[in-house]
C-alpha cells in the first residue's frame, strides 16, 4: 500500500501537483479528458497506477482537485473544456 501511494504521489508531481483549473494543491484527482477505455473498480491499485502512468504519458490526463474535477463532469470524447468564469469556493 505504501508503494501505491508513492507512485500516485510521483504520478501527481509529474502533473505540477496542483490542479491545472484553480491551483489547488489539495484533493486532487486525476481527470481524463476523454473518456477511458477501461473501468476503474475491474482493476486493483496499482493496475490503475498504471494505467494512469500510460495515459498521463498519452497526455489523456490531467490534475484536477475535487470541487473542479466535479464541475469538468465526465469527459466528452473529442472535447475537454473549462468554465472560464468558474472559482472554487474554498
Amino acid at each position: 500500500m505504501e508503494r501505491c501511494r508513492e507512485k500516485r504521489a510521483e504520478l501527481v508531481a509529474s502533473l505540477g501537483g496542483r490542479c491545472v483549473k484553480c491551483g489547488s494543491r489539495k484533493n486532487l484527482e486525476f481527470h481524463h479528458k476523454k473518456t477511458r477505455t477501461w473501468i476503474a473498480s475491474q482493476l486493483n491499485r496499482w493496475s490503475r497506477l498504471k494505467k494512469y502512468s500510460e495515459e498521463i504519458e498519452a497526455g489523456l490526463i490531467e490534475l484536477l482537485c475535487k470541487k473542479c474535477n466535479q464541475r469538468a463532469g465526465k469527459p466528452k470524447d473529442d472535447e475537454f473544456t473549462h468554465d472560464p468564469d468558474f472559482v472554487p469556493d474554498f
